[in-house]
């Protein structure tokens, strides 16, 4: 049951991943595309935002 549970959660960081049009997704780890989809997220964020007074 938990290798389902890894798949699945493995596909779901892999569908994310594909939003930003990213592609190179098949010799990586499950950690890796997760530090992959941190990067890509962490670009988005707009330095004028008040939300992220904190950087």
């Amino acid at each position: 049951m938990n290798t389902t549970l890894d798949g699945y959660k493995k596909s779901y960081v892999i569908e994310q991943l594909r939003k930003y049009n990213y592609q190179d997704t098949d010799d990586k780890t499950y950690k890796e595309l997760v530090n992959q989809l941190a990067r890509l997220r962490a670009m988005e964020v707009k330095a004028e935002s008040p939300n992220v007074s904190w950087f």
